[in-house]
């Protein structure tokens, strides 16, 4: 899809900027629980809803890692369960970072991400670690982070906070995001929208069709 008169991007955090792979995750917690803990619980929000209200900042830390620990059936220490957690975080490919960091000098840049404290903590030391670009408040002018504004994707909510916040107009402005919820989500709103297939942003999808 060709952009015109494109001035700000909105990119998703897993799956366009680092890699994601959720199955490890809960293949880690099966491992660990020594039984089958299925990557569907993450998505039924009746039966577990503690996703989601960790994804928005009404649950901290701990009372996650309780809840978690109430799936084992037994104490599980917070360092086997932050390191299942974190597994679904992967790669941040280098040349792919660089054409990141290229659209941010063309382009008004934010992040918007359905996240949470455990993750961002992981993400911002692991992205200072392995570019050349310091942490993520150096590359993107801000990084809306749904624990923090209470808001989640594809919830009509958490775009209209950053186009509140921002001041960007959404005629002008695209969505680069792995997920068509949030992509329909953001369309009824007038933003411009670019589907990635998940980790594989193209340069050319990035770097050309905005143009």
């Amino acid at each position: 899809m060709n952009h015109k008169e494109i001035e700000n991007i909105i990119f998703d955090l897993g799956g366009v900027i680092i890699n994601l792979n959720i199955e490890n995750t809960f293949r880690k917690f099966s491992e660990l629980f020594k039984k089958d803990i299925s990557v569907d619980i993450f998505s039924d929000h009746r039966k577990y809803g503690f996703f989601r209200a960790y994804e928005v900042g009404r649950i901290s830390d701990e009372e996650f890692r309780g809840h978690i620990r109430e799936l084992a059936g037994f104490p599980v220490e917070d360092r086997q369960i932050d390191d299942a957690w974190i597994a679904m975080l992967m790669e941040i490919p280098e040349d792919r970072i660089s054409w990141i960091y290229e659209a941010t000098r063309r382009y008004n840049c934010v992040v918007l991400s359905n996240t949470n404290s455990i993750h961002v903590k992981y993400f911002e030391a692991f992205f200072n670690k392995v570019t050349p670009y310091g942490y993520p408040k150096d590359v993107w002018q801000k990084l809306y982070y749904s624990h923090e504004i209470g808001e989640r994707k594809p919830d009509a909510a958490a775009f209209e906070y950053v186009l509140n916040d921002s001041g960007f107009d959404p005629s002008k402005t695209v969505l680069f995001d792995d997920l068509k919820d949030n992509l329909e989500s953001a369309n009824k709103l007038g933003i411009r929208t670019e589907y990635v297939v998940r980790n594989q942003l193209r340069k050319e999808q990035l770097l050309d069709e905005i143009r």
